[in-house]
């Protein structure tokens, strides 16, 4: 059911506007969460169900610091884990120390501003610096977190299915170089941030005065209408293009695995070196490592998707949140699994 929003905006007499008169008056606001941000003395009221805004309060209230107490254990364990001398040979440990690195920045970063946005203490709206800043860097790390798992997925198949391509003696090194370019790569794709955010003018037309909205917000009208097309690029480059990887991945590994479970017997049963066997084993165990992850990233990522689907997340409802917490919800569940 479509909700209809009616705001009241207090003025010296009071004046009632309904959601598409203040629309039309805030036409550089991307969606209503920034006219409630962005506009002060609003009261804002809603005809949806009042049970289902006390359950989103209540997920907002509780579960942003469940989330991140959790998330901060398992990272800082996988960490402890992965750094011990009995892994330097795993061939995918640079990149869950990545992972587990970027999941720590996101949830102590992120989502912690986040949180306390929720709870009206707002510290990056404040600065245009900060703002700029935090724009810059957060949406590349999601983005990172996604195609990182995609990588490992390739190169695990890659090193099962074909493992003359992937004997290199400088492994190591090259996980390493693909891991700064991947970074570097998302970093500067979100680049366009740092011209296209900061102070937000708007232009009223009785007094042909202009008024300062915001310290974070969009800067211009060309820039807003770019930033429209490149949040439906962000969508695809996080959600679509990497599940439909992984699940291509996933396919590969259950027939690769299924294949090795119908010669089991006979691998056991022929003389080979203990390093030969131990390799393949370790092979298999990454293997499984992988799928499971690939998973729950799958798993996490179906919602939210199926939700940019229907809602575009610029018009009438504000689905970042949402998107935020299915992100979390998939770091949290990929470290318990790697853990």
């Amino acid at each position: 059911m479509e909700c209809n929003y009616s705001f009241q905006y207090v003025t010296e007499n009071g004046q009632l506007w309904n959601y598409s008169e203040i629309r039309n008056i805030t036409e550089s606001l991307c969606c209503i969460d920034d006219i409630i941000q962005h506009i002060p003395n609003i009261v804002w009221k809603s005809c949806c169900s009042g049970s289902l805004t006390h359950i989103s309060d209540i997920i907002w209230l509780y579960f942003p610091p469940f989330l991140i107490l959790v998330g901060n254990v398992t990272n800082c364990l996988s960490l402890v884990i992965l750094w011990r001398p009995k892994l330097k040979r795993n061939v995918i440990r640079n990149e869950l120390i990545a992972l587990a690195l970027s999941n720590l920045f996101i949830l102590d970063f992120s989502l912690l501003l986040k949180y306390l946005y929720s709870l009206d203490i707002n510290l990056y709206t404040e600065n245009q610096i900060v703002c700029k800043i935090t724009k810059w860097l957060f949406d590349p790390v999601g983005i990172f977190n996604s195609w990182l798992l995609v990588l490992i997925s390739i190169q695990r198949v890659t090193a099962v299915m074909k493992p003359i391509l992937m004997r290199n003696p400088n492994n190591e090194n090259g996980s390493k170089k693909q891991i700064i370019i991947l970074l570097t790569i998302c970093i500067l794709l979100e680049s366009h941030v740092l011209y296209g955010h900061g102070r937000e003018y708007k232009t009223k037309p009785e007094t042909n005065t202009t008024i300062l909205i915001t310290n974070c917000g969009i800067t211009n009208s060309t820039y807003k209408q770019f930033y429209r097309y490149w949040v439906i690029l962000e969508i695809f480059f996080l959600c679509y293009i990497p599940t439909l990887f992984l699940f291509t991945c996933n396919i590969l590994i259950v027939l690769k695995l299924r294949q090795h479970y119908a010669n089991k017997e006979l691998f056991n049963n022929m003389t080979q070196p203990a390093t030969i066997n131990t390799r393949k084993m370790r092979a298999m165990q990454n293997l499984k490592l992988v799928f499971y992850t690939n998973t729950a990233f799958i798993a996490s990522q179906t919602p939210i998707s199926l939700v940019f689907l229907v809602y575009e997340p610029w018009d009438k409802l504000s689905i970042s949140g949402c998107w935020f917490i299915i992100i979390i919800i998939t770091i949290i569940v990929t470290i318990l699994i790697i853990i």
